[in-house]
Parts: structure tokens; sequence; C-alpha cells
């Protein structure tokens, strides 16, 4: 799959990882760690990079942005199986145990028809100014 790499795409990048490098920088600062001068100053030659020359970073966003759709597929699973496995199957399970049937499945052979009737209001031409 080819990732597009517009010029307002990678200054847009650019942009957001000077920014996470810098508060990255401020992190360390804040809890006394050697390495902050280094982590902003490679934030600010990533932003300046980003200003002048944004085609340079071609390489490394098209890396990133292969390992965002990895991660993006596999996020999407998990938050899938998670609700799925958490939220469903135990309501379910306590469906069943209460002998609900919330979608009316039964069948009832000594029913004519399964048709709900719907009561019959009068027309009024204000309900259908405001229908939600």
């Amino acid at each position: 799959m080819e990732i597009e790499s517009s010029e307002k795409d990678l200054k847009r990048f650019s942009r957001a990882m000077a920014i996470a490098l810098g508060g990255l920088s401020i992190v360390f600062f804040l809890k006394h760690n050697t390495l902050y001068p280094a982590v902003m100053i490679f934030a600010g030659v990533w932003w300046i990079t980003g200003i002048i020359s944004s085609r340079v970073l071609v390489p490394v966003y098209r890396a990133w942005m292969a390992c965002a759709m990895v991660l993006s597929w596999i996020n999407t699973r998990v938050i899938l199986l998670i609700v799925f496995y958490l939220i469903f199957t135990p309501v379910g399970l306590v469906m069943r145990l209460l002998k609900k049937d919330l979608l009316d499945r039964k069948i009832d052979k000594k029913k004519e028809s399964y048709w709900i009737k719907k009561e019959c209001n009068a027309f009024d031409p204000v309900e259908y100014e405001r229908m939600y």
C-alpha cells in the first residue's frame, strides 16, 4: 500500500514531532534527566528541517505511517475483542439465563400472523415539521 506524502502532510508531521519531542524534553527537564538538552536540540533541528526542506523527512514519515497502520490494525481488533467479550457476551448470557427474547424470535404456532399493528393517528402537519 502506497503512503501519500504531500508537502502539507510532511510539514504537519514535522510540527507534530517537534512539539512531541519538545514536550518530552520538558518532561526530562522536570524529572532532572540529563538528556533534555539533546532532545530539545533534536526537536529544534526536526522543526527547522520541516520548514526548510520537508522532503528530507519522507523516509521517516513513511516508516512512521507504516507503523501507525500496523498499530491501528492491532488496536482495532483488540478493542473489538474487549467490547465483545466483556460487554456483549455477559449481556447475552444474562438474557439467556433470564429467558428474555428482546427480538421476539420465538415461533408461536398458535399465532395467525406476526404482524404488529400500528396505531393510526390523525394527520397533523405540525408533526412533520420537527421529526426528530
